[in-house]
């Protein structure tokens, strides 16, 4: 159950309050100020969430340090890395082969949608061959 957090409820919150806006956004309307009232509420929940400090035990400050568990968290973030990469190039070849297709003009923009952080991803890439090589 440590992935029950507040956190993550909140998340799920927010997950499902998205979905349920864009089903029921053309039947269920808010006024400006339930609106402006929901909206300050969840600016003060994630700021709470945020900034109020965790109190963190002394065997958790020794797992934090661990060079395994941190090793481990590097080969993870290098897989989601190659995941996020493959996607973004798939997307874009998707783009192009659906605009070649019925040349609309979405497709450009779901394009460069993907081709901005594709191309932030390629440069960040040699930048680090460079300096680490």
């Amino acid at each position: 159950m440590k992935w029950l957090n507040i956190k993550n409820i909140l998340v799920l919150l927010l997950i499902a309050c998205a979905v349920l806006s864009f089903y029921f956004g053309r039947t269920v309307t808010f006024t400006l100020m339930q609106a402006v009232g929901i909206v300050a509420v969840l600016f003060f929940v994630i700021f709470v969430l945020v900034f109020v400090p965790k109190r963190t035990s002394e065997q958790e400050l020794i797992e934090e340090q661990d060079e395994r568990k941190q090793y481990l968290a590097l080969k993870r973030a290098a897989k989601n890395f190659e995941v996020v990469k493959y996607t973004l190039f798939l997307t874009m070849l998707c783009c192009v082969i659906g605009f070649g297709l019925t040349s609309e003009y979405a497709f450009i923009f779901a394009l460069i949608g993907a081709a901005i952080p594709y191309g932030i991803l390629r440069i960040a890439y040699i930048v680090n061959l460079l300096r680490y090589d």
